[in-house]
């Protein structure tokens, strides 16, 4: 049988993903639940989940964060600071550690797991 998830449901559980990995990586700042970040955040989110969707790379996939956060008025920063907006992720893919670009690849994957009816049949 088929099962079909919505984007709301694949970006909820890729969020959940996402912050199990923050927490394995001892990232200082693990992202709050899904229910409690402002709706302009899940809309990017949801966005992220169509891109991927759609087949984007992990690399473009942290590309359009950044582009998302710069437009938000964040800035690179030796730590995630929702005052100041800055974070110490917003940098070239190959300045990631192989760990955090782990978290753009599993997004990617859990995303396309769910939004494929047919992966595993």
């Amino acid at each position: 049988m088929s099962r079909h998830y919505t984007t709301e449901q694949i970006a909820r559980v890729a969020w959940a993903v996402k912050q199990a990995m923050q927490d394995i990586l001892g990232d200082a700042h693990v992202s709050p639940p899904w229910w409690t970040i402002s709706a302009a955040d899940k809309a990017e989110f949801l966005g992220a989940v169509k891109l991927a969707l759609g087949g984007i790379t992990p690399r473009q996939l942290h590309e359009s964060w950044m582009a998302y956060k710069f437009a938000s008025g964040w800035r690179y920063g030796e730590k995630v600071d929702d005052v100041e907006k800055t974070h110490p992720y917003l940098v070239d893919w190959d300045q990631l550690t192989p760990q955090q670009r782990d978290k753009d690849r599993m997004f990617c994957a859990v995303a396309r797991c769910l939004g494929n009816r047919e992966a595993h049949e």
